[in-house]
């Protein structure tokens, strides 16, 4: 079960209202949770659970030598922060190897199970051998372990002077790009934090779980967690490490719809990872803002290499039911062709593919809604890399013919064809299709009959990957903005619909300048304005906010900027039914290879 849910990451919009600290350690001032360790009370900051250990007017201490105190946070961390923990009995000369505290973005709190992983740690360590060496103790922080290790990162804390009856505050400081440690006012040491994919999660006072042995008569009180001040924070809600563990690498596109009429919108997910694999499908169900993969026992699973998943009253049954594409090339990618899939009304689903007549293999890159002869009907264009490109014909029951609408006509041999999106872009009542190949973008005009003609064609300067429509100049027509992929010119690509299909390119006054898989359009901060959000590969997740003309301001330290590990899908949602959009993002991942056992570990 997911309790805080994504394949990959899910980000809750949150308003935060807590105090504000006054302190000169960091730029993190807005006071998250705050734990006094005295009691048992119930505390927002997660699920607390004392081992071997009691509360006193002191703070926390372990009674025994494997006495811990483990929270399971509510929420992941934001990427940028500051943790606040006093400790008093403090003594680093020990006998045995001993965290005092430790910081994890998994659940297994040991060091050894994160190598190779992109899992993030941060703790301080002390064992006998230290001493000889004129040491206390050592830090160890770590924003994406690799299979070589090489981006742990360590520095010594040297001897000094202490007392069993002061009380120390310790500080750990992260951003993207250092991870620091203070004490008191001291800085102990920095070190670079480049890269963390998986914010933490977890925190271990007493011992983590690398080692079993904690020292008693040290007292932990008055945890603190600061994070930065932003009116657009989102919270990181996905249990990475549940998710890897159960090696759900691949994730391409997402479709949301409520499947099982409960009121809650449920995801599913396509996985695309590599040929020769086997990456079922995944739909998580919600309820009470929990998420459960059930996509093998609602029969949806397609086990196949699929691209874009939709969801729709196909047979106007009052349910939403599933089409996928799957994407079929000989032959490393020899696969079935795109599945149908009927809802029963309780999110239970039939493959009725043999619906789809003329449905054949063929590498369907992209797939799209759309009302083509409007008649209420909701249709499927799917878009061929290379093949031929299909129209499904809805008769209105889920009986779908193949045809090609016009769109035969729209060929390049020169380049593959990567996306599609529907919308009617000349305001004449149908619906028409941007066509994006590498190198451009076809307008396939809807000629009110259902069959595409000729509309203008838009040259692209860089290798793009996605086209979307919005209107983000608040005009009421839509607007085509795509995605560029490449490094030769890496940005978001805006064409402003000026009206009968004429468009002007604004990309260089909205200042977009990144490389990415995937544009988002949304209004993250409720001002009726559609603001983006995007994600590339093995890069942070970006949000620009929208001043009503097209033009966008970066709009950073929201906590949407996660490291994705080869980003490529994202859609919004309202998870907790607050007003505010969340996101759901999707990565691809990857396999790490272990040195010592040659495993291949997934992320």
């Amino acid at each position: 079960m997911l309790k805080r849910n994504s394949t990959i990451w899910m980000m809750i919009g949150l308003l935060y209202a807590f105090p504000q600290l006054l302190s000169a350690q960091s730029s993190y001032s807005k006071l998250l949770y705050h734990v006094p360790l005295t009691s048992e009370a119930v505390n927002p900051i997660g699920a607390i659970t004392s081992t071997a250990g009691e509360y006193t007017s002191k703070g926390w201490t372990a009674k025994g030598t494997n006495g811990q105190l483990r929270i399971d946070l509510d929420g992941f961390l934001p990427f940028e922060g500051m943790m606040e923990i006093s400790v008093s009995g403090l003594m680093p000369t020990v006998t045995d190897e001993w965290i005092p505290f430790a910081l994890y973005s998994r659940g297994d709190g040991n060091f050894d199970k994160v190598d190779p992983s992109p899992g993030s740690y941060a703790f301080i360590k002390t064992d006998e051998r230290y001493s000889g060496n004129n040491l206390d103790f050592k830090f160890f922080g770590a924003a994406f372990y690799g299979a070589n290790g090489s981006n742990r990162q360590d520095f010594s804390i040297y001897k000094r002077s202490w007392s069993t009856s002061t009380v120390y505050k310790f500080y750990i400081i992260w951003n993207q790009k250092t991870i620091k440690l203070m004490l008191n006012n001291e800085t102990l040491g920095e070190r670079k934090f480049e890269k963390q994919m998986e914010s933490f999660g977890y925190i271990f006072l007493g011992r983590d779980n690398t080692y079993n042995t904690t020292m008693k008569s040290v007292y932990y009180r008055d945890l603190k967690i600061y994070v930065s001040e932003t009116d657009h924070p989102f919270l990181s809600m996905a249990d990475a490490y549940n998710e890897m563990a159960d090696k759900k690498v691949g994730g391409q596109g997402i479709a949301i719809a409520d499947v099982d009429k409960n009121g809650e919108e449920d995801l599913y997910v396509t996985r695309f990872y590599g040929a020769g694999g086997d990456w079922p499908n995944l739909l998580y169900m919600q309820s009470n803002d929990s998420f459960i993969e059930d996509g093998t026992a609602r029969g949806v699973s397609d086990p196949a290499f699929s691209y874009q998943p939709l969801f729709a009253d196909f047979d106007k049954d009052g349910d939403v039911d599933l089409f996928v594409n799957n994407f079929s090339r000989t032959p490393d990618y020899t696969n079935q062709p795109n599945h149908l899939y009927l809802n029963d009304g309780n999110g239970n689903f039939t493959d009725a593919s043999v619906n789809l007549s003329g449905n054949t293999e063929a590498d369907g890159r992209s797939a799209t809604l759309i009302d083509i002869e409007n008649d209420g009907d909701m249709d499927v264009v799917v878009l061929g890399e290379t093949a031929a490109h299909k129209v499904y014909i809805n008769n209105g029951s889920a009986q779908f013919s193949a045809q090609t609408r016009g769109l035969e006509n729209f060929r390049s041999s020169a380049n593959k064809y990567q996306s599609a999106a529907a919308g009617d872009l000349n305001g004449d009542g149908s619906a028409d299709l941007a066509l994006l190949h590498q190198t451009g973008i076809q307008i396939a005009r809807n000629n009110g009959s259902g069959t595409f003609v000729a509309g203008p064609v838009i040259t692209l300067p860089a290798t793009a990957a996605a086209v979307t429509l919005a209107d983000i100049d608040n005009d009421a027509d839509l607007d085509i903005l795509s995605a560029n992929s490449g490094t030769d010119n890496p940005r978001v690509e805006i064409m402003r619909n000026d009206g009968n299909l004429s468009f002007t390119s604004i990309s260089g006054s909205s200042s977009i300048g990144v490389s990415t898989f995937s544009v988002l359009p949304g209004d993250w901060n409720n001002d009726g304005k559609v603001d983006i959000f995007l994600i590339d590969r093995n890069t942070t997740g970006r949000l620009y906010l929208n001043d009503g003309t097209g033009r966008f301001t970066e709009k950073t330290k929201t906590g949407v900027d996660a490291v994705f590990a080869d980003g490529r899908g994202s859609a919004t949602l309202d998870v907790n039914q607050d007003g505010r959009l969340d996101i759901y993002a999707a990565a691809r991942g990857g396999f790490a290879v272990d040195d010592k056992t040659k495993e291949e570990k997934p992320y």
